[in-house]
């Protein structure tokens, strides 16, 4: 990773249009070393390093800190490139750049201790709390031990966002205090071996293991919902006042909504020029084909739209400095899930109709399946359990998700 500091003040700010159109620039690039990405584990340094430079990392990253700060909007823009080429690398990016929005609801000393030497520095992340990992006050702050899962690009960070449950909290009907903490790279080992899965191999999302009890200061550390319900959030300047929650699920459907397109991409690519097998007429006569690429085509496009309006919703009440109703983020969370369902029918309708070609390792169709089905199966994702809280909430009973 390149290092050194940029001020965004002085420097070059590119204009949103031209970020998302970096990405697009870079989908025959991501789309060529698909192959080598999964068969590696994990984005190559190149492609990283191409995703930094295009400014990718800055969009949400504050400006005192050398960022654009630019609306998650341009983010989603640019990630739903980035899934056209390659769907690990999507992935990743969308994982640590995330992390950049993050940061604005941390104590501007863990920002400090990231970025004082080096705002270039990325930071991955392990959000579940059980069952490997523990988290227990201690004077001044925590103590972690255990294992993390899932810490996608974290051979690229020199920090990670780590979620625990704290040990002593909650009771009385209460659920104990979830919390995120942010701890730096020596403090933790990655577990190279950890990472073997059928979909999203490219992303590297290996374990994180602490093998003594590790020091987090209670300054590197924020409770997510904690951060909705205060005052302090609306204080902050007007792209960070959305909620971790929402922000993050509808990043992750950004990123799926990607991946969606570049099946259906290559879907045309293979199909046009194909013919029918026993009658050697074009393939795309079928009206069957015809029918399910409209299909896909109508519903990736409604996941975009859905993105879109969810963002907007959110982003009224964050304009105002108005605090935002539990209903509408449960309402966010809900809508990026049912976009990433909808993607994710989208990729099986087309799968289903390019035919016996289609499951040869070599066809891109294939690989973006597999990917698809594994990042909705994503926590975020989980269209039963967020159409269930978002419509307990719409009957009148109390929120169950700490995603909110």
């Amino acid at each position: 990773m390149s290092t050194g500091r940029f001020d965004a003040a002085t420097g070059d700010v590119p204009a949103a249009d031209q970020l998302v159109q970096r990405a697009a620039d870079l989908v025959p690039m991501l789309i060529e070393q698909q192959a080598a990405c999964e068969a590696a584990g994990r984005v190559s340094d190149e492609t990283v390093d191409a995703f930094a430079r295009a400014g990718f990392f800055r969009i949400l990253q504050p400006a005192r800190w050398g960022g654009y700060e630019m609306s998650p909007l341009v983010f989603y823009r640019v990630l739903q490139q980035l899934g056209r080429g390659c769907p690990s690398s999507a992935w990743v990016t969308m994982v640590i750049g995330v992390h950049q929005w993050e940061f604005a609801s941390l104590d501007p000393k863990a920002a400090q201790d990231v970025w004082g030497q080096d705002n270039t520095v990325l930071t991955s992340s392990s959000y579940a709390a059980l069952p490997t990992g523990t988290a227990r006050r201690t004077e001044g702050g925590y103590l972690l031990n255990g294992f993390w899962q899932f810490s996608s690009g974290c051979d690229h960070c020199r920090w990670a966002f780590v979620g625990g449950l704290v040990e002593g909290t909650g009771g009385s009907g209460q659920p104990p205090e979830y919390r995120v903490f942010l701890v730096p790279r020596g403090d933790y080992e990655i577990d190279s071996a950890s990472w073997d899965v059928f979909g999203l191999r490219g992303t590297g999302s290996k374990n994180l293991v602490m093998q003594k009890d590790v020091f987090v200061p209670q300054y590197r550390t924020h409770v997510p919902l904690a951060q909705v319900e205060s005052e302090v959030a609306h204080r902050r300047p007007r792209n960070y006042r959305t909620p971790f929650g929402p922000t993050f699920s509808l990043a992750l459907a950004s990123a799926v909504a990607g991946i969606a397109r570049g099946a259906y991409e290559a879907f045309l690519e293979q199909m046009r020029p194909r013919k029918a097998a026993f009658s050697g007429a074009a393939a795309t006569l079928s009206p069957f084909v015809q029918q399910r690429t409209a299909q896909a085509d109508a519903k990736i496009r409604g996941a975009v739209q859905r993105i879109d309006a969810a963002f907007h919703a959110l982003d009224a009440y964050a304009q105002r400095a108005e605090p935002i109703p539990l209903e509408l983020r449960a309402q966010t969370v809900w809508d990026a899930g049912f976009a990433g369902q909808e993607c994710q029918e989208a990729v099986m309708t087309l799968f289903r109709g390019a035919g016996a070609r289609a499951v040869f390792n070599a066809h891109r169709l294939q690989r973006h399946l597999r990917d698809i089905l594994a990042g909705t199966n994503h926590i975020t994702m989980q269209t039963d359990a967020l159409g269930w809280n978002a419509g307990a909430l719409q009957l009148g009973y109390e929120n169950m998700s700490p995603l909110l």
